[in-house]
């Protein structure tokens, strides 16, 4: 929902779980994640190997109700850019994402 306002962003798909997001994103092709650390099937962090696997340069955003510096060294490890309280998501993933896109810009 917090995208689809934004003019810079174009929303392309949603999963219900990591296994269909890496399925749904093998296809669509996008160049940002949003992952879930908790979701059914594959959770985010086994979602993210397999995902940069097959989309080697997409920007990838974990949220999660676990942010702490264990979680920050998990995500890190499996190349996942951002990890993002969920309680901090409203003001956090916009302007994380942005930083990201300027970031990587170039790095393609």
């Amino acid at each position: 929902m917090l995208f689809e306002p934004e003019h810079d962003f174009e929303v392309w798909g949603e999963a219900e779980h990591g296994l269909d997001a890496v399925e749904k994103a093998t296809h669509l092709k996008p160049h940002l994640i949003v992952l879930d650390f908790a979701m059914p099937v594959m959770n985010g962090l086994d979602a993210a190997p397999l995902l940069l696997e097959k989309l080697p340069h997409v920007i990838l955003i974990m949220l999660t109700l676990y942010a702490n510096p264990e979680m920050e060294v998990s995500v890190r490890n499996v190349g996942i850019h951002a990890l993002i309280a969920k309680e901090h998501a409203a003001t956090r993933l916009l302007p994380a994402a942005r930083a990201l896109f300027v970031e990587t810009a170039g790095q393609a």
